[in-house]
């Protein structure tokens, strides 16, 4: 049951269609970017690897229709390319996180099923930064990151315009519509116990531990060292990671414990009855006589013709008292 419940609380059939993008991105680029940080260079072979490991080429798949994954290449685009620059969440962005968003936008461009391409959207203050950050690549080396980029630069990768992001009418209906769902979701709270720092932080202290290990361990061969290394506890990160959990475990725990049912709103119930009464008494009190007989009524009348105009406006006027009588129920 608790499966159930679990799968029913993070999917449900009104999911949009780029549900999870975010998150596998992010994910993938995290990775990539420990994987560069632990190599000391940002080598297109790792990228690869890595790439082939998560198999992050299947996330095209499982589309509807060709106008949703479509879509849905633009979204990936436009996320991605958020990673590349210079300031992310307005703090200054790792180089090797952005070395890691140019290859991701390499990959995803040449990778797309869509035909034609769907091109990566760039201002010009977006192409000045990117230009930039080739300059370092260039001035350190990394020539696998500038053979990326003149490949998107050749391959006409690039829609260059003034605004980075796309606007219109369709699109801004789908923000919406978005903004919607988000509102209506409330987002679980996250441990920084589980945030991207504190896994950054364990990461480089646990490398900078297992240093220490080695060390200790080396000069402890040597008897007539006469240093004594033993402060320093050898499971100490096990340690961390367990206490760690143990909290996070905690936390969820209450915050599931404290979550109730959202109670729906008795203003908002009350003022939906009443529209729903006005309009469908609206519709009846609006119904002539001659509607009627068409629809197999009995009238006092034989035809439409003899309906007296002061019939119809009295039943006119009926209909705008009842009408603003519930609206101004509605509001009080």
């Amino acid at each position: 049951m608790d499966s159930v419940a679990e799968w029913d609380r993070e999917f449900s059939p009104s999911m949009r269609f780029n549900s999870g993008v975010e998150y596998d991105i992010e994910h993938f680029i995290y990775t990539v970017f420990n994987s560069f940080d632990e190599n000391h260079e940002p080598r297109f072979a790792i990228f690869c690897k890595l790439w082939k490991e998560c198999k992050l080429g299947l996330i095209f798949c499982g589309r509807e229709s060709f106008r949703e994954l479509y879509e849905l290449t633009m979204d990936i685009m436009q996320r991605t390319k958020r990673y590349t620059a210079a300031l992310l969440q307005k703090k200054e962005n790792n180089i090797l996180i952005r070395y890691a968003a140019v290859y991701l936008l390499y990959a995803f461009y040449f990778k797309q099923p869509t035909r034609p391409r769907v091109r990566i959207k760039l201002s010009y203050e977006e192409f000045t930064d990117l230009r930039q950050l080739m300059e370092e690549a260039k001035k350190d080396k990394h020539y696998d990151v500038l053979y990326a980029w003149s490949k998107l630069i050749y391959a006409s990768a690039f829609h260059y315009s003034v605004v980075s992001d796309y606007l219109g009418l369709d699109v801004a209906k789908s923000m919406e519509r978005r903004d919607r769902v988000d509102a209506d979701q409330a987002a679980a709270p996250m441990s920084y116990f589980e945030s991207k720092d504190f896994h950054n932080m364990i990461r480089r202290l646990g490398r900078a531990h297992d240093n220490y290990v080695r060390i200790k361990e080396a000069i402890l061969k040597e008897p007539a060292s006469g240093y004594t290394l033993d402060s320093m506890d050898v499971s100490l990160m096990d340690r961390i990671a367990e206490t760690t959990t143990q909290v996070t475990r905690t936390n969820v725990k209450d915050d599931v414990g404290d979550v109730k049912p959202k109670a729906d709103s008795e203003i908002g119930d009350k003022r939906k009855r009443l529209k729903e009464r006005f309009f469908n008494m609206a519709f009846e009190e609006t119904k002539t006589e001659f509607e009627l007989i068409e629809e197999g009524g009995e009238s006092s009348e034989s035809s439409p013709e003899k309906l007296s105009k002061g019939k119809r406006r009295t039943k006119t006027k009926l209909v705008k008292k009842k009408s603003k009588k519930i609206l101004l129920e509605s509001d009080s």
